[in-house]
């Protein structure tokens, strides 16, 4: 459910637990207890979509890199391009040319 919540907020800056927890009717709290329950937690699950979705977003070559920031969250390309390489250890402009040169 936290993932189906997400990409309406990754746009704006607000994909915190504190913006989840409340849609789905609990605390930031709960929301961290049912996720531990899970063995997971809210940054690592935010970080795998963030790389998942930012991936997806990446293989379209009609979508600006700008455009993917703004969509992910970010402010400035420089923090995707930062970001991506922390993920994935290649730059976004890397991933999309190999994807592209791949179909």
């Amino acid at each position: 459910m936290v993932e189906d919540i997400l990409p309406e907020l990754l746009p704006h800056g607000r994909a915190k637990g504190s913006e989840v927890a409340p849609r789905l009717g609990m605390s930031s709290r709960t929301l961290s207890r049912k996720l531990a329950e899970e063995e997971a937690s809210f940054v690592a699950m935010l970080d795998e979509f963030w790389v998942a979705l930012a991936k997806r977003y990446l293989q379209d070559e009609t979508l600006p890199v700008s455009e993917i920031a703004w969509l992910l969250g970010y402010r400035e390309v420089s923090s995707l391009t930062y970001a991506f390489m922390r993920w994935t250890g290649m730059t976004s402009r890397r991933f999309r040319s190999g994807q592209l040169a791949s179909t």
